[in-house]
């Protein structure tokens, strides 16, 4: 996965207030997606909600 700078993660926030988890990274929803629960985490604005489908995830989670 190439870097993501803290400056890009900030406006994607801004544009994605939900975003989708799943193991593939391809949720199947016209939106941000994820493969990664901690990088949803970082990029969903304040406020906004993460959605995590089932599956297992390997990671140490920080919410701050």
């Amino acid at each position: 996965m190439p870097e993501v700078t803290a400056e890009a993660l900030w406006g994607l926030s801004l544009a994605y207030p939900e975003v989708w988890v799943c193991e593939s990274g391809d949720c199947g929803h016209p939106g941000f997606q994820f493969s990664s629960i901690q990088t949803a985490i970082n990029t969903v604005d304040v406020g906004g909600i993460v959605h995590v489908a089932a599956g297992t995830y390997a990671e140490d989670l920080e919410i701050g």
